[in-house]
């Protein structure tokens, strides 16, 4: 039986909880093709432990696939922060990032927010049709990040 959820909103993502965002159970998950379709044979991933739940970051859904830490202080979570800001910026540069850069930009001012997108992609599918999987979902959050802060001359063309 599929798990039954509410609508997942952007703004609950920077919510600070310690529950996850979402659950993603194995009913929830597309089928798997022959001969992994056995349902007794699928086994959920176990669950974090608690000590694992305070040492790593998996509030979006419960998992941990890369196992990053959690900010232990204001200081830290400061420093994260700002180490993703650059990733965003060097991700958004022509210069550092030339090899890609132009289809990102043109994939980003592109989208008209169709929807269209969502059943071709492969994690929204899998995960059950979970909201905060949905390309556009993750595309307006981006938008977002890169709307609050990266406006201050950086080479991008969302400048």
């Amino acid at each position: 039986m599929k798990t039954q959820r509410e609508k997942t909103r952007l703004q609950d993502v920077s919510r600070r909880t310690e529950e996850p965002l979402v659950t993603v159970t194995a009913e929830d998950l597309m089928p798997l093709p022959p001969p992994l379709d056995h349902v007794e044979a699928k086994a959920p991933y176990p669950p974090l432990s608690e000590e694992q739940k305070k040492r790593v970051e998996c509030g979006l859904d419960g998992v941990s696939a890369l196992s990053l830490p959690k900010p232990k202080n204001k200081e830290e979570e400061d420093k994260l922060v700002e180490r993703f800001l650059t990733g965003l910026r060097k991700l958004l540069s022509q210069n550092d990032n030339w090899s890609f850069w132009q289809p990102l930009i043109q994939s980003l001012e592109g989208c008209v927010r169709c929807q269209t997108c969502s059943d071709a992609c492969p994690v929204y599918v899998a995960s059950g049709n979970q909201e905060i999987y949905r390309p556009t979902t993750n595309r307006k959050s981006f938008e977002g990040s890169l709307t609050n802060t990266l406006r201050n001359g950086e080479n991008s063309s969302l400048n």
